[in-house]
């Protein structure tokens, strides 16, 4: 298989005359190629993906890591390097197949953060969305949320942010309780907590969980604080 990607060099900016701002290569890969791979494969190893996810592009930018993608049986994979990512599960995750995928590179790689930051940055952000919910007649806490989160993180060695999973729910206008149950590992009860204190309300006529505007009014306000700049 053959996509096009159109790899835009971020120090255009300050060097115009030695750096081409972008340029569109067409490369061929096969259902087992990584990330990491693909970019090896034009000479563009530190290449990055992290526009296409909103809120955590802050944090991982240049980390050669992927907040999430969703994996050929449906489940939803955390914090994924480069070289354990696959080209196929990125494209599928956003729908991406035949389209101009856009990619940034030129800088220099970071580091990440560890379990203990990651809950510290949880910590924080469940503290800002509890509060900022009853703000917005939410009605709904996410104590219960939270103890969904943490099992994930500390019993199941699940590395999600809180960005992370922002991007991964805010992606969809309305959620199947069944079937993010099955993506994120968890079972339906503790699914509709984490739909129902980010402000998604039940739709009896569609079966639904849908995005409320208390829904975007809360990711507006997430996205204005930076849980993970500390860490």
């Amino acid at each position: 298989m053959k996509e096009k990607f159109d790899f835009c060099n971020v120090l255009h900016i300050v060097d115009s005359e030695n750096f081409k701002e972008s340029e569109t290569i067409e490369i061929e890969f096969d259902e087992n190629t990584t990330i990491l791979e693909l970019f090896s494969s034009v000479e563009k190893p530190t290449s990055d993906l992290t526009r296409y996810y909103e809120n955590s592009s802050s944090y991982l930018y240049n980390q050669q890591t992927l907040p999430y993608v969703i994996n050929a049986e449906g489940k939803v994979e955390w914090d994924v390097l480069h070289r354990d990512a696959k080209v196929v599960d990125f494209l599928n995750t956003f729908n991406l197949s035949g389209k101009l995928i856009h990619v940034e590179y030129g800088a220099p790689q970071a580091g990440g953060i560890g379990i203990k930051e990651l809950l510290d940055a949880w910590s924080q952000a469940s503290v800002f969305i509890e509060e900022t919910a009853k703000i917005l007649g939410i009605g709904f806490t996410f104590s219960q949320a939270w103890k969904v989160i943490k099992n994930l993180i500390t019993d199941k060695n699940k590395e999600i942010t809180p960005p992370s999973l922002f991007d991964f729910l805010n992606g969809r206008e309305q959620w199947n309780h069944f079937e993010l149950a099955s993506m994120m590992e968890v079972d339906v009860e503790n699914a509709k907590y984490l739909l129902l204190s980010l402000g998604y309300k039940w739709d009896a006529k569609v079966h639904m969980y849908k995005k409320s505007n208390e829904t975007e009014l809360l990711m507006e306000k997430f996205k204005a604080e930076d849980f993970m700049n500390d860490f």
